[in-house]
């Protein structure tokens, strides 16, 4: 009797075989086909966003789903739930994952004023899996402010068109 591990699940349309050999007996031969390796239990988040945004401007923050040897949890259904340290009214509302996320989910949220909220998400049927991520939301910038008369404004040339708009 013998036992083995195997801790990376396998990619997709990849199928595992190997051979077990008797070591007292070396022309005993066991050939184990056509195996998939899944995915152990979910372990943690992986929560991503970016570090700035724009006031009123969407961003995207991705939430992975992994396991203890760091697979993706493909087969996780869970529903997670969103909060914020700020108010914010684009914050997504509970999502529960399909089969379809194999275990990654993007969430596209909008913050409508100037700040830093930290923006956590957590499984609702076990707080152990949660992650969080801090956005500084800064106002639109204005563009500079000119920069003064510049020159002329060149000639139409061929087929262009000067001056109005």
């Amino acid at each position: 009797t013998f036992s083995v591990a195997l801790k990376t699940s396998t990619p997709a349309d990849v199928f595992w075989s190997f051979n077990v050999v008797d070591s007292s007996s070396p022309t005993s031969l066991t050939t184990i086909t056509n195996f998939e390796v899944v995915n152990a239990a979910a372990a943690r988040f992986v929560f991503d966003g970016p570090s700035n945004a724009t006031v009123d401007s969407p961003f995207e923050l991705r939430l992975t789903i992994l396991d203890a040897y760091g697979n993706k949890v493909k087969n996780y259904f869970g529903t997670v739930h969103f909060d914020s340290t700020v108010a914010i009214v684009g914050l997504p509302s509970d999502y529960t994952f399909t089969g379809d996320d194999a275990g990654d989910h993007r969430f596209t949220v909008t913050v409508a004023t100037q700040s830093k909220p930290t923006i956590t998400v957590q499984d609702i049927s076990d707080s152990s899996l949660s992650g969080s991520v801090q956005v500084d939301v800064r106002a639109a910038s204005g563009g500079g402010g000119g920069g003064g008369g510049g020159g002329g404004g060149g000639g139409g040339g061929k087929g262009g068109k000067g001056g109005k708009r």
